[in-house]
């Protein structure tokens, strides 16, 4: 179960030192900071809680730190239909008409939608340098924060319901979408309502179609406040903004344990989002390592990009020559009704010239050139060339030998011979 932490409502926070026992109190040495935390049993069914100095604060699976109401602006915003993340872009543009300080300095979150009407949203506006520097006091105390919410969050509220919690110096009223809002009940006279409640219904009442208007307040306040409540007076006063009237409830709870969300609950009101999410290990490993995986991306990138540049010239100068080559053996042996291979074809009438007028052709490079027209899509396989005797062996790998059976086949000259450890390519003239 996780704990929840009440982050004090004040300008500054600084490390605190623990004055020694038996001392008094040394220039610029402060006593512990003691903080309201809550601890909910196991399985939810209780609370515990109290006040004590940080390094007292019972231990937990998980903390959970509560933002005063005091110090979050909430806010009925109307945002445009756009997805999560283009909203979360404009956001501040969105309430800047609705905030009394530099929108750059404010962090916003989107708390859900409101009951207002459509394409209304609940949104909680922080100050950003006041909420790092809550963090960081209750890191430098050794604290890890995996959530942090308002105080009103912690509420559980149900449809068409307000709750109002009070205690001896304010208190906060809040909707059943998230919307609260802020209560000054120091020395009030608890014989009626709060002011700012009764301001609070009549900006419901006079929103569209009423439908932010509760039909029941829950009132949770301490046992000595709840006492004080004169619950039909101010059942009467609340209600008069409402033709069916608001049914009120009171009760005396201060750790307000009946009604304490689950932590599941709570991640729908994380403040700790955009800059203020916290780094996960798999996250700090990959922030720290993001260059060096950029890099290796952009080069690996480059290489690919060169790789196919370099296949795309080879391709076009193999098609130029194999044009050319077609166009020449056209020219030459315009009686020709196919050309499939120029280049094989061109041998074999060369040859067939050459055996017709009685000139002699050099064996060798007569058998190269059918050898390199036989073995071009296997040339890689080659293991060795031979010529002896008027014959040309060119010895291959046993993987080439299926490729070259076809090959060799549509020659007159070449013959493919087979033995135990490789496969040789025997080219020699034969006799008509």
């Amino acid at each position: 179960m996780p704990r929840y932490i009440f982050v004090p409502d004040r300008d500054q926070f600084e490390v605190d030192v623990v004055t020694p026992a038996g001392h008094g109190a040394s220039p610029g040495v402060s006593a512990p900071d003691h903080v309201k935390w809550l601890l909910p049993a196991s399985g939810g069914t209780s609370v515990s809680g109290g006040e004590s100095p940080l390094s007292n604060v019972p231990t937990a699976d998980s903390t959970v730190a509560v933002v005063p109401v005091s110090r979050i602006a909430f806010i009925d915003a109307i945002l445009p239909p756009v997805s999560t993340q283009k909203r979360e872009q404009l956001l501040n543009f969105a309430i800047e008409d609705k905030l009394t300080i530099d929108p750059a300095t404010v962090h916003a979150v989107v708390l859900g939608p409101s009951s207002v009407g459509a394409n209304h949203y609940v949104v909680a506006a922080i100050d950003r340098n006041w909420l790092a520097a809550a963090l960081l006091w209750l890191t430098r105390h050794d604290i890890n924060v995996q959530l942090a919410v308002p105080e009103t969050a912690l509420h559980r509220v149900g449809g068409g319901e307000w709750l109002v919690h009070l205690n001896a110096r304010s208190g906060y009223a809040v909707r059943a979408d998230g919307l609260a809002y802020g209560i000054d009940q120091q020395d009030a006279d608890l014989s009626t309502p709060p002011f700012a409640l009764t301001l609070a219904l009549n900006e419901a009442a006079a929103a569209a179609d009423s439908r932010a208007l509760p039909m029941r307040i829950n009132i949770v306040a301490p046992a000595e406040m709840a006492a004080r409540i004169d619950r039909q007076h101010w059942q009467r006063a609340l209600g008069e903004q409402s033709a069916a009237g608001i049914e009120l409830a009171v009760t005396a709870d201060e750790l307000f344990q009946s009604s304490i969300v689950s932590a599941n609950q709570l991640a729908r009101s994380n403040l700790l989002t955009g800059t203020f999410k916290p780094v996960s290990g798999a996250s700090s490993w990959r922030t720290a390592f993001r260059p060096a995986m950029l890099i290796g991306a952009t080069m690996l990138a480059l290489h690919l990009v060169f790789l196919g540049l370099d296949a795309w010239r080879l391709s076009n100068q193999r098609s130029s020559i194999d044009t050319q080559m077609r166009a020449l053996f056209r020219q030459s042996f315009p009686e020709a009704t196919a050309v499939v291979d120029p280049l094989l074809q061109m041998s074999r009438n060369l040859a067939q010239l050459q055996r017709e007028r009685g000139v002699a052709a050099e064996p060798l490079i007569e058998q190269l050139a059918l050898a390199a027209t036989l073995t071009s899509d296997v040339a890689t396989e080659i293991r060795g060339i031979k010529f002896d005797e008027g014959q040309l062996v060119v010895t291959l790998t046993p993987n080439a030998a299926a490729a070259l059976q076809s090959s060799a086949g549509r020659s007159a000259l070449a013959r493919v011979t087979a033995s135990a450890d490789a496969t040789s390519l025997t080219l020699g003239r034969q006799t008509p």
